[in-house]
């Protein structure tokens, strides 16, 4: 038996045996030709352009059709970048000027704007540089009139796909009959092997370096996509310990879907509103699919991250549509968080040093008066049903947050002047993400209708550790006493004011922090879609004074081990029966 271990992005326990899926790469050198050949090649390649955007969209319905409308629109990155000006035209020109060969200088700007979202903090941002990828290699297949064969429809045998990194078009074209679970050298959480696992209902890990080269072709496979683990040739008692595992694993999968249309109550009465993050117009059925109290923070920073920016009236009917959707529950709506690692090419951007220090956030949306003004009234204006909210990000000083708030009430007079209606009570809230502002919010209190505590930033200036940086990753700490106090300042901060506090971090989202968040009285958890079932089920079966108790015992700990060690004692005697092999 061989044992590996990765990043488990979809749960479950698969036993099959093993499908190599070969990447492919095209070897493409640099080579001059006349401006005759050059045009022969261009008229060639927008042909090709234009095949590979129709077998996306049948890509498309066939996985909307196969798996659900959510996961079909992944494929509308790859039908972007066909249409963006920085891949295709950049591309012509490029070949135009240097005088080589089209499909050299289109895989140059391919490479070119891959570098880009691979250098990105962002973990969502940096692997969609594999819709690059993806859509590139269809490109120049369709140029070089290559057809692919995965082979997988001739293979008898339950499957577990194994492959360096599987695209988004590779998973549309699989058997998913004979797929038990998938194996990839790289991608994380946020990739869509991950999303399009998790979608299909099949364990994953990501993350498995050179697996590739350690596994045979139909090998028995176990993959544990609870743990990350995985077992090449598993010997008999392992495999009957596995499938008693994963008979355990389904009854706790059924034991989740009991609670969907449950509240979130602790066993002593305390009542919490649990709700969800979204990134896409899609994930709004979410609400309703896992019984969720609302969404609290939607990221509209990714409606502007495309080569040509939403009119506000196209920001009207993506944010009236949410609306209507979770209605009556409530929608609350982020203003764009860019900058940082988000890279936008529609604002002259400087060149800075440290990106996350630096003009992103509110900071640029103050700069770009016009841009956030017509995001203010598409939102306003969507806010009839009076379930939207407002939220703020990254502020750091009152000075912001009023100029914020000045600003919006300019959208409110302009609409008002052209007889729009819009809810003229809608509530504002900022994103408490940065120390300065947790230090004052006592004072920021006064001047918003709610908190939502952002703790992947709060924690990573906190304690100042880039929290995508390897080597310093261990200190990356949400136990860690400054933390903790500045967490429970917040939230009580918030209360002393009469105003609710959420937390939208992914803290929590993560089982070992529900008991302590619960003691520090925060309101409402906004988590990811995949998380909500199992944090209410942590809620439902702990009691509100023992965790009361939990907070009262550490708030004020300043040993960074023990504090951790004590956690880990409470969390395993009290979640012990509760979670599915969580510890």
């Amino acid at each position: 038996m061989k044992h590996f271990s990765g990043f488990p992005v979809s749960s479950g326990i698969a036993i099959g045996h093993a499908f190599l899926l070969k990447g492919e790469d095209f070897d493409i050198k640099r080579v001059s030709v006349s401006d005759k050949e050059l045009e022969e090649q261009i008229e060639i390649f927008n042909k090709a352009v234009k095949k590979a955007e129709r077998q996306l969209l049948v890509l498309k319905e066939k996985v909307k059709n196969e798996i659900g409308i959510d996961e079909s629109t992944i494929f509308d990155a790859h039908i972007l970048l066909l249409k963006d000006p920085n891949l295709i035209e950049k591309s012509i020109a490029k070949a135009r000027d240097e005088h080589v060969s089209i499909d050299y200088a289109f895989s140059e700007v391919m490479n070119d704007l891959r570098a880009i979202f691979e250098k990105m903090s962002d973990q969502y941002l940096r692997e969609r540089s594999n819709d690059i990828i993806d859509a590139g290699r269809r490109i120049l297949r369709n140029y070089y009139g290559e057809k692919r064969e995965t082979g997988i429809k001739g293979n008898n045998n339950d499957i577990i796909v194994i492959a360096n990194n599987i695209a988004p078009s590779s998973m549309a074209e699989l058997n998913k009959k004979k797929i038990k679970g998938i194996i990839t050298e790289v991608g994380g959480a946020t990739s869509h092997t991950a999303i399009m696992a998790r979608s299909l209902d099949v364990p994953a890990i990501v993350g498995v370096s050179d697996i590739l080269k350690e596994v045979r072709p139909d090998q028995l496979i176990i993959l544990d996509g609870n743990k990350g683990e995985i077992i090449i040739d598993p010997d008999a008692e392992t495999i009957k310990k596995y499938q008693t595992e994963r008979r355990k694993y389904v009854n706790y999968v059924k034991s989740l879907d009991l609670l969907r249309n449950e509240e979130a109550i602790t066993k002593d009465g305390k009542k919490i509103k649990l709700e969800l993050n979204i990134e896409f117009v899609n994930e709004a059925d979410f609400v309703n699919s896992y019984g969720a109290d609302g969404i609290g923070l939607f990221r509209t920073e990714y409606l502007f991250m495309k080569s040509i920016l939403p009119t506000e009236d196209e920001q009207f009917e993506i944010y009236r549509y949410i609306s209507q959707v979770v209605y009556p529950k409530e929608l609350v709506i982020r203003t764009a968080d860019l900058g940082g690692d988000k890279f936008v090419s529609h604002f002259n951007l400087p060149q800075e040093m440290n990106p996350f220090l630096g003009f992103r956030g509110i900071r640029l949306c103050l700069e770009y008066k016009d841009f956030f003004k017509t995001q203010l009234k598409a939102i306003l204006r969507a806010s009839k049903l009076k379930n939207i909210k407002i939220m703020f990000p990254m502020i750091s000083g009152l000075e912001e947050l009023i100029e914020a708030k000045k600003i919006l009430e300019e959208a409110k007079d302009e609409l008002r002047e052209t007889g729009v209606e819009f809810d003229e009570e809608i509530k504002v809230g900022i994103m408490v993400e940065v120390p300065a502002a947790a230090l004052i919010s006592d004072v920021l209190a006064d001047e918003v209708d709610f908190f939502s505590i952002g703790t992947n930033d709060l924690i990573q200036y906190t304690l100042a550790v880039d929290r995508v940086n390897e080597k310093i990753s261990y200190l990356y700490n949400p136990l860690h006493p400054a933390v903790l106090r500045f967490l429970k300042m917040i939230i009580n901060n918030g209360h002393n004011k009469q105003i609710p506090v959420a937390m939208c971090g992914q803290m929590a989202g993560t089982p070992e922090y529900t008991m302590l968040l619960l003691g520090m009285d925060l309101d409402i958890f906004s988590v990811a879609p995949n998380n909500l079932l199992l944090i209410k089920k942590i809620i439902s079966s702990v009691e509100y004074s023992k965790c009361k108790e939990i907070v009262s015992e550490s708030i004020h700990n300043s040993d960074v081990a023990s504090l951790k060690e004590y956690f880990e004692g409470y969390n395993h005697k009290m979640l012990k029966n509760v979670l599915y092999n969580y510890f």
